[in-house]
């Protein structure tokens, strides 16, 4: 065979065997970048803790404010030097001042925690319950509490305690002397027979 009548068989044989040309490479398709962490900063503000409804379980006030990564959609804050003013029902019933504050939108709870002080009432009827942390649930109204637990009425009574449980308005307190239930034996002795 001739060199010229070989042309066409080999050009054949490169078109069908090597393809017209580079096959394209393919790339992968991209990889989104993370979500940036967010964390904001900010002083001397308020904040609402809607209720969902329409309405708020809690208004924050006070000193430092931060917002952590909202990635996980819990709406959560914490607020450092504040007060929260707790509400029932589109009502105020109690004033909380502590080193630091949360809200968090999603479970409807106010916590509190650093020289936590739970006010309600006035005059005669003026509770004040001290604690290190404090936990409200607004959809049970339940108030819980320990560390360094201090209730006064109006200055008259003070009690001490380790824990409490109450509800806002501290209508009703329980106080709790003692963390763990005290288990043990008890033997007493007897004389003996004479």
């Amino acid at each position: 065979m001739h060199a010229a009548a070989m042309c066409p068989f080999a050009a054949a044989f490169l078109i069908m065997g090597g393809g017209c040309g580079r096959t394209p490479r393919r790339t992968p398709p991209p990889v989104p970048a993370p979500a940036p962490a967010v964390d904001a900063r900010a002083t001397s503000f308020e904040a609402v803790v809607p209720d969902g409804k329409g309405g708020r379980i809690a208004v924050v006030r006070g000193g430092e404010v931060s917002f952590g990564d909202p990635s996980d959609g819990t709406g959560q804050g914490r607020v450092a030097g504040t007060r929260a003013t707790l509400y029932r029902d589109g009502r105020a019933v109690a004033e909380v001042r502590a080193d630091r504050v949360r809200g968090d939108s999603g479970d409807r709870t106010v916590s509190a925690d650093g020289h936590v002080e739970v006010r309600a009432g006035s005059g005669d009827g003026a509770m004040l319950l001290r604690s290190d942390t404090m936990r409200w649930r607004a959809d049970t109204d339940e108030l819980t509490g320990s560390g360094n637990v201090l209730l006064r009425q109006a200055g008259s009574v003070s009690v001490p305690a380790v824990r409490f449980r109450a509800d806002a308005r501290l209508r009703r307190v329980e106080l709790f002397f003692v963390s763990e239930p005290a288990t043990g034996r008890i033997e007493t002795s007897r004389s003996p027979k004479r």
